[in-house]
């Protein structure tokens, strides 16, 4: 059933090629409060997310004149559609494994198998809505990036004082590491679109692949993202680096790049936060002045340590 507290009924797209199996599916969606939208190809469905922009959207695997899988990579890697929206696969018979882990690398949130317990089917769209809701007022709020769908700035600041309050009470390790992508000698504003949006889209998308459940993901700046990472001391951050640079230069969308993509990095680590009397904001500017002195590195490291000498930030 859809969000009591939403002000409007949740509208889903399904696209489906049958117009008897979207009647099926809106005999069991309707009457729960939801909206239908319904489509019967590929570019349809690119119309309609761009017009109408809808709550979760459905997507047979036999849609005529389009690979579906290639379909969802496009609603995903061109930011079609916000990073929150479910996108579910939906398929004739019970789904193969090999066709649930296509999808879900595709960028799928979910694959169905139809037809499907009408108490399952509902269940399982009402979680993903219900995670789509949440991360909708978080944004409302003020505290995600919506291009990327990982926290703003503002959303990392309350991330890493809510991190630095609990690293006290324990006496626990912080971390915080900034990357960027390598764009040369050129600030961002300077360097082609296409290729400085792509440089942004594939670390935002390593960093969602490889990222801890614990730590807290965001975009810094322009083309700056951080990483703040509990329990993790000045060593942990350094390999925590290496293993992010790792998934960020093979990802996809790095892939894509012509040329690839390098990325530069800065990091700073404390093993008990306590001790160390820092301000929260401290360990994100300190990673911040690290990074920087990466960039001005020329072919040298890649990721360097805040050091007390650097300029902050």
């Amino acid at each position: 059933m859809p969000d009591r507290k939403a002000s409007r009924r949740p509208l889903v797209l399904i696209a489906d090629a049958h117009e008897w199996s979207v009647r099926s599916l809106d005999s069991i969606l309707a009457p729960q409060g939801y909206k239908v939208l319904e489509v019967h190809t590929g570019a349809a469905v690119l119309r309609a997310v761009s017009a109408r922009q809808p709550d979760a959207i459905v997507l047979h695997e036999a849609l005529p004149e389009i690979d579906v899988l290639s379909l969802v990579r496009a609603l995903r890697d061109e930011s079609r559609v916000p990073p929150q929206t479910p996108i579910i696969l939906a398929a004739a018979g019970p789904a193969s494994r090999a066709l649930r882990v296509a999808a879900l690398r595709a960028g799928a949130t979910d694959v169905w198998g139809l037809p499907m317990n009408t108490d399952e089917l509902l269940l399982r769209l009402e979680v993903q809505l219900r995670a789509k809701f949440a991360a909708d007022r978080a944004s409302e709020e003020g505290l995600v990036d919506w291009a990327t769908g990982l926290y703003n700035h503002l959303g990392l600041a309350r991330c890493v004082r809510d991190l630095a309050s609990r690293a006290i009470r324990r006496r626990a390790p912080l971390a915080c590491v900034v990357f960027a992508p390598d764009l040369g000698s050129r600030e961002p504003d300077h360097v082609p679109a296409g290729v400085r949006d792509a440089a942004i889209t594939a670390v935002a998308q390593g960093l969602k692949q490889a990222g801890r459940a614990s730590d807290a993901i965001g975009r810094l700046g322009p083309k700056e993202f951080a990483v703040l990472a509990p329990d993790t001391d000045p060593g942990g951050a350094l390999r925590l680096g290496t293993r992010l640079r790792g998934a960020i230069e093979s990802s996809g969308a790095a892939r894509a790049i012509v040329h690839g993509l390098k990325v530069r990095a800065g990091y700073h680590g404390v093993d008990d936060f306590h001790a160390a009397g820092l301000d929260p904001l401290d360990l994100l500017a300190h990673a911040t002045s690290a990074l920087r002195a990466a960039e001005a590195g020329g072919t040298g490291l890649w990721i360097r340590p805040f050091r007390s000498g650097l300029r902050v930030v």
